[in-house]
Parts: structure tokens; C-alpha cells; sequence
């Protein structure tokens, strides 16, 4: 199980993405935008796993960790995005991000990235 913080702007798909982890004996704390991630972030021990949507209404996903403290940052942080492209890959990347994830994306390959990230940190 692993503690994390869901940042996603459309209702539909945080709430479903929430449930699903939910399901899966995750601990999840979700957010709908920057302002509510950071002030999550704030509230709550350390996450184990940052899931965030790179466009957001009042920033991008890539902000929160540049936002973070350092023993506060996530262990491991993961971009959904629906834009697709090498260069917004490797901008998530560079960005601290260990893996980035195209929109629409299988329940599955997002376990698979968060048992990926967790194993690398």
C-alpha cells in the first residue's frame, strides 16, 4: 500500500482514479488543482507517490515539486497528460518526474508505474 496524492482537474476522472486506487488498499488524497495539491502537501505526512495531471487550471504538475521542501517532496512522482510528444516527455522528466503517461491511460499500466516508481526510490 502506498500513501498517495492525486492531483487531477477533471471531476470524472479523479474521482474513478481515487476509487480505483482505493480499491487497490491504496491511501489516497486527491486534489483539483495546484492550490489544493500544496495545501495537501502542507496538511499531510509525506506522500510515497505524487499522480498528477500536467495542465491544471492554475499551474502545471511539474510547479508542486519545485514547491515542495525537500523532506516533504513525494518519493516518487508520476505525469498523466494528454499531451503526447517526445518533448513533453522529457520536459516531465527533467522535471522530476520518473515516468510520464499519456491520457487516456489503463488502470493497469498505472499500477504498473507506481510499483516501478516505488522500486527505483
Amino acid at each position: 500500500m502506498a500513501r498517495i496524492l492525486l492531483v487531477e482537474d477533471h471531476n470524472d476522472t479523479r474521482v474513478t482514479l481515487q476509487r480505483l486506487l482505493r480499491l487497490d488498499q491504496h491511501d489516497v488524497v486527491a486534489a483539483d488543482c495546484l492550490a489544493a495539491a500544496c495545501d495537501a502537501i502542507r496538511r499531510h505526512d509525506r506522500f510515497d507517490v505524487l499522480i498528477s495531471d500536467m495542465l491544471l487550471p492554475d499551474g502545471y504538475g511539474w510547479d508542486l515539486l519545485t514547491r515542495v521542501d525537500g523532506d516533504k517532496k513525494p518519493a516518487a512522482a508520476i505525469a498523466l497528460t494528454g499531451s503526447t510528444g517526445l518533448e513533453n516527455e522529457q520536459h516531465s522528466l527533467r522535471n522530476g518526474f520518473c515516468v510520464h503517461l499519456n491520457k487516456p491511460v489503463t488502470f493497469d499500466a498505472l499500477m504498473q508505474a507506481i510499483r516501478e516508481c516505488l522500486e527505483q526510490n
